[in-house]
């Protein structure tokens, strides 16, 4: 599913930004590296609440953040529900979607390093998110 996903996502940010937009260049390439082969990283994080902070007295195991990378695709736990925020400031509670869903959240790589200082940077926003406490 989350190659399908990935599928989709890479085509319309391509088209969107443009292909060539999207290319880049380690000091040891060849060739420039393609969106669609960026590597993949699967993971499972675990949150645990700050030094000094009680989980009954913190709001979210995890605040509003915005993650490094080029994009994160998700899918939502209606028990414990990721909080996104728009540009315009509201907050969506991903805990009323369905189990069918899947997220993609744009990280602050996409628009500051590979699109950084072009046209295209503009079209593509970093979303804020949190991780509420269980508690």
């Amino acid at each position: 599913t989350f190659d399908l996903v990935w599928d989709g996502v890479h085509k319309l940010i391509e088209h969107i930004a443009g292909p060539n937009s999207l290319q880049w260049k380690t000091p040891t390439d060849k060739q420039p590296n393609q969106f669609a082969d960026l590597q993949k990283k699967e993971h499972i994080h675990v949150y645990h609440p700050k030094q000094g902070d009680h989980p009954k007295h913190s709001e979210f195991a995890t605040p509003f953040h915005v993650d490094n990378g080029v994009l994160l695709i998700i899918t939502p736990v209606q028990e414990h529900p990721l909080q996104i925020k728009t540009a315009g400031g509201q907050i969506i509670n991903t805990g009323d979607l369905g189990e069918d869903v899947v997220l993609v959240l744009l990280a602050r790589a996409l628009p500051d390093w590979l699109l950084a200082g072009s046209r295209e940077s503009r079209e593509f926003r970093a979303a804020p998110h949190a991780v509420p406490t269980l508690a």
